[in-house]
């Protein structure tokens, strides 16, 4: 799915993306469905990381701390890296992460913009992954 055009991305500032797509249950088809979202990461070597949104604890939805620079999952206080989506100790009490793992990356492909050859496009392959 195409994202957004890296020149819309600013190095440290994690942005996050609804991911949409066609849904279909036994009855009903939605056709613009929010699926899941994503948090891209941009360094300052113009590098992206892309990470779900999704806990791999539990499956609560991960949050940014703009001040503190990590992200942290509000219902068991895991807090990760922001610069790789590492696990990192819990804030405040410093004791161990609860999550087994760290943010789970996503597959992407940075492709030549057509309109600006200077510039790349985001496209990311969404998955979900297993919590625990």
């Amino acid at each position: 799915k195409f994202i957004d055009r890296l020149s819309n991305l600013k190095p440290g500032v994690p942005k996050q993306f609804a991911i949409r797509d066609v849904r279909r249950d036994a009855w009903t088809l939605h056709p613009n469905d929010v699926i899941g979202r994503i948090w891209v990461v941009k360094h300052s070597d113009d590098s992206v990381d892309v990470f779900t949104t999704v806990c791999p604890h539990l499956g609560c939805s991960i949050n940014f701390m703009p001040e503190e620079k990590y992200f942290l999952c509000p219902c068991h206080n895991g807090c990760f890296a922001m610069e790789d989506g590492g696990r990192l100790p819990q804030p405040e009490t410093n004791a161990e992460n609860p999550a087994s793992r760290g943010m789970d990356k996503l597959k992407f492909e940075l492709r030549d913009d057509p309109a600006d050859p200077k510039d790349k496009l985001l496209y990311v392959k969404y998955e979900k992954f297993k919590q625990g």
